[in-house]
């Protein structure tokens, strides 16, 4: 079944293990642990969160739309290329991600 609804859950999933599997996650939790309160800790992983949700969403969404008035304005052809394009972005991003994860330089935002 092809319920739009089970898709944007499991594309959230997804999303908040891949955020908690990076240097987000450490840069999340080493100024929690200074916090000394747990409502501070608290508010400041809320804060982290609601942060990272809107940020990543704004970048999404921008990109959706300037990509998508692209295709309108251009047609099939460029809302083709611009499909590719895209897809081979991620797949660049994410073979680089794994190269830098497995040589021991991934986690280290000072390293990159």
């Amino acid at each position: 079944r092809h319920d739009g609804t089970w898709r944007s859950v499991g594309a959230v999933a997804i999303g908040v293990v891949h955020g908690a599997a990076g240097p987000g996650a450490v840069l999340g939790v080493l100024p929690a642990v200074a916090l000394r309160r747990s409502s501070l800790v608290f508010g400041y992983f809320a804060g982290f969160c609601v942060a990272t949700v809107a940020t990543m969403g704004a970048f999404a969404a921008s990109y959706g739309e300037v990509t998508s008035r692209l295709g309108d304005a251009h047609g099939t052809r460029v809302r083709s290329i611009l499909r590719r394009v895209s897809a081979g972005a991620c797949l660049a991003v994410g073979a680089a991600w794994i190269a830098l994860s497995a040589s021991g330089r991934g986690a280290e935002p000072e390293a990159v």
